[in-house]
């Protein structure tokens, strides 16, 4: 999606043959875009979703304001700790392209944009 937002220089940042979680993707993974902030929220911009805080570097992503569907999780898959049994739309290194959701696949394709931070 990052292209059709034209975010072209943040693509070609992300080797589609490397893990998101990989060192190498540490700058491109902990950078916020603007397309992704909602104006009103006063919390992503300057925060960041801690993955794993054991590893050196830390694992962490920007945060945004807006989230995706990546997949089912049940009491034996928790899809924060198995990204790769994901089965969604969108999940870490997926090659799904919007382009390939269609009405036939009876997908729902809906993005939502939750409150970040917790409530006031």
């Amino acid at each position: 999606m990052l292209p059709q937002l034209e975010q072209e220089a943040m693509y070609d940042k992300f080797d589609p043959n490397v893990p998101i979680w990989h060192s190498v993707k540490l700058e491109p993974r902990e950078e916020h875009l603007s397309v992704s902030l909602c104006p009103s929220d006063p919390y992503s911009a300057k925060n960041y979703v801690v993955r794993d805080d054991t590893v050196t570097p830390m694992e962490q992503y920007a945060a945004a304001s807006y989230a995706a569907n990546w997949g089912p999780s049940d009491a034996l898959v928790n899809l924060d700790d198995t990204p790769l049994q994901s089965r969604g739309v969108f999940y870490c290194n997926s090659d799904t392209r919007v382009r390939d959701i269609g009405v036939h696949d009876n997908v729902d394709f809906e993005m939502a944009e939750p409150l970040a931070g917790g409530s006031e």
